[in-house]
């Protein structure tokens, strides 16, 4: 799998992650009709990582990875779900691109 971009930027520069808010994990464009589309921006350098190095990228912030999205969404909707949303999908609700939450309502 592909690197992602701001792996790549924080390996480089790891000073940018002090006090370091929010990642935006790729490219938002919105097209004629208003509709917005997300796509993951990826390394400049196209270094391959394995799966286990991928998901242990960060994603909306340098302590939130993306194996983190992953089990907060699958605990949040699985069959036996968590009836609140854990501290990482709460980060992610303040997410929004252009009308379109990240994380949808209850």
């Amino acid at each position: 799998m592909h690197k992602l971009y701001w792996t790549e930027i924080l390996e480089k520069t790891p000073s940018l992650a002090e006090g370091l808010v929010m990642i935006m994990p790729g490219q938002l464009s919105i097209d004629k009709n208003g509709l917005s589309n997300f796509q993951l921006t990826f390394a400049r350098s196209q270094t391959l990582i394995s799966v286990e190095e991928w998901v242990k990228q960060p994603f909306f912030n340098v302590k939130f990875t993306v194996w983190e999205l992953i089990k907060s969404v699958a605990d949040k909707e699985a069959a036996h779900s968590d009836i609140d949303y854990d501290q990482n999908l709460l980060f992610a609700k303040h997410v929004q691109y252009v009308n379109d939450e990240v994380i949808s309502p209850q």
